[in-house]
């Protein structure tokens, strides 16, 4: 993944699996973090926190797949959450598109 940087952490019996994301969720980038997070899931049907404070860019592709990962947990029982900086693009991005309706979103200050 060209400019799309992904740091898994394995989760515990007290917090979910974390993918901390940097850089840009975008076109080919956010299709195959949508194949890698597919995999995950069908092998670890657990909660996860998508922690997106580190995107600088978010687009279309990017979107879709949280859209994909939100329902996909919902069809597993489990709970998504995704992490946000309240000064980013992708606050903006997911307002436009009004994800940020539904999605279960936890603000965090920018740094």
């Amino acid at each position: 993944m060209k400019n799309l940087n992904i740091k898994q952490k394995s989760p515990s019996s007290l917090c979910p699996a974390i993918f901390e994301l940097s850089g840009a969720l975008c076109g080919m980038d956010a299709i195959e973090f949508k194949k890698r997070l597919l995999i995950y899931l069908e092998e670890f049907p657990n909660d996860v926190a998508l922690d997106l404070c580190g995107l600088n860019d978010i687009d279309l592709a990017g979107i879709n797949v949280l859209a994909m990962a939100y329902k996909k947990m919902k069809q597993y029982g489990c709970q998504l959450e995704v992490i946000i900086s309240a000064q980013t693009n992708v606050l903006h991005m997911l307002s436009l598109t009004k994800m940020d309706r539904f999605l279960p979103i936890q603000m965090r200050a920018a740094a």
